[in-house]
């Protein structure tokens, strides 16, 4: 990729504004807004200089999209297309079908590739997010216990868990006096607290991925919008 590292979706409830923030692995963090991407679209991936966007909710079937490319340098809109279903990605290009009709198109340009150099796509690699455990679970009441012996935050609804190099993280989480509050913990191989941090507070519902691993480092953002990582070497 021209630009390796990670690209993370940060939305503002309060100015109705998406800003994508840009990581490196030497913890170098850059920022752009994408011109023209609308509040309800997603971000989708990122690759050769460019992150890829959508937005549901037209005309067409649900599981079409308003296709939307952008330079992620400047945040200027490269091209798009309208009603489109995403079919398979690779480093240059995308494989869509529109009205039924499936072509390749070239990820910087939107015009259509050749078929015969278009190599096959390289799985996507999740092994860095966290394990959901839901409420009633045996997984969930196991976690649940190991937390209440340490005096922290009882968790209800749902826990993210991942092992990392011999350390355990857990996100959890628990009643406030109204609403949800989300707790990050990290822990040793001998069950000794390393790290305790409040990422969310007053939530109204459950949040995905509410942290990741990346590069050693562990990967949050708070409900403040405010982007952390910490070292798990």
């Amino acid at each position: 990729m021209d630009h390796p590292g990670l690209y993370i979706e940060v939305r503002d409830d309060d100015k109705s504004l998406i800003s994508v923030f840009h990581y490196l692995p030497g913890g170098e963090l850059s920022m752009v807004e994408p011109k023209g991407m609308p509040w309800w679209s997603t971000l989708i991936s990122a690759r050769e200089g460019v992150f890829i966007a959508g937005s549901f909710g037209g005309e067409g079937s649900a599981r079409d999209m308003e296709l939307m490319v952008f330079d992620s340098a400047t945040g200027e809109l490269l091209w798009s297309r309208e009603q489109v279903r995403i079919l398979e990605e690779g480093e240059r290009w995308i494989k869509i079908v529109q009205d039924g009709e499936e072509e390749y198109l070239l990820l910087v340009s939107g015009k259509k590739a050749d078929e015969k150099n278009i190599a096959q796509p390289e799985k996507n690699n999740r092994d860095n997010f966290p394990f959901r455990y839901t409420e009633g679970t045996r997984y969930f009441e196991t976690v649940r216990r190991f937390l209440e012996k340490k005096n922290l935050a009882v968790p209800e609804k749902v826990i993210d868990y991942y092992e990392y190099e011999g350390k355990i993280v857990i996100s959890c989480f628990s009643k406030g006096i109204s609403e949800l509050n989300n707790y990050l913990y990290v822990f040793d191989s001998a069950g000794e607290l390393m790290l305790n941090q409040q990422i969310g507070e007053n939530l109204k519902g459950l949040s995905d991925n509410t942290f990741f691993i990346f590069s050693g480092n562990l990967i949050f953002v708070t409900s403040r919008n405010d982007f952390f990582e910490y070292s798990l070497a």
